[in-house]
C-alpha cells in the first residue's frame, strides 16, 4: 500500500508542479497568503478549505511572481519548480510529515523567472489518514532553489468519525 501511495503522490506532484508556465500574478477571485523575498520575488499560496477530513482531497494554488525589471535566475535540483511540505508542531518545532515531491532529483537545473512574470502551480493533495487530527498543520510552499522564498498556510484535520 505504501508503494502505491508513493507512486500516486509522485504522479500528482509531477502533474501539479513540474514545468509551471508563466501566468498572471494572481488568479481572479482567489485570496492568497503572500510573502516577499529580498530578490523581488513574491510567493503566494491559496488553500480554500481550512478544515480537512482524512481521505479527502484539497486544492492548492501557488504563485511565484518576479516583481523586478530583470530576469530572476534560479539554480535548483530537479525540474519541479514549486515544492510543498505538510508539517505538525511538536516540542522541537515544525516537523515535516509529508513532502511534495517526496524525493529530489540530483540533477542541477538552471532556470529563470522573466521580469514581471509569474509561475502558477495548481493541484489537489490527498489528506492522508496518517495526518494527525485536531492539530494545526502547516502547508508550506517554496520555490525550488530558493527555500527562503516561502509562504505558509494553516489547516486543521477534523477528528475522525467512529
Amino acid at each position: 500500500m505504501k508503494m502505491i501511495r508513493t507512486a500516486f503522490l509522485c504522479g500528482l506532484t509531477a502533474a501539479m508542479f513540474a514545468g509551471c508556465a508563466p501566468e498572471s500574478p494572481e488568479p481572479a477571485g482567489l485570496d492568497f497568503t503572500t510573502a516577499y523575498h529580498a530578490d523581488g520575488l513574491m510567493v503566494g499560496i491559496h488553500v480554500p478549505d481550512r478544515t480537512l477530513r482524512p481521505g479527502e482531497t484539497f486544492d492548492v494554488t501557488v504563485i511565484a511572481h518576479n516583481q523586478t525589471d530583470a530576469p530572476l535566475p534560479i539554480e535548483s535540483f530537479g525540474s519541479d519548480r514549486i515544492h510543498l511540505s505538510v508539517s505538525r508542531y511538536t516540542a522541537r518545532g515544525w516537523e515535516i510529515i509529508e513532502r511534495h515531491p517526496p524525493a529530489y532529483a540530483e540533477i542541477l537545473d538552471v532556470w529563470e523567472i522573466p521580469p514581471h512574470a509569474a509561475l502558477q502551480a495548481e493541484g489537489s493533495l490527498l489528506v492522508s489518514t496518517e495526518w494527525p487530527s485536531g492539530e494545526l498543520l502547516r502547508i508550506k510552499a517554496w520555490v525550488n532553489g530558493l527555500p527562503e522564498a516561502s509562504v505558509a498556510e494553516f489547516v486543521r484535520v477534523a477528528p475522525r468519525e467512529p
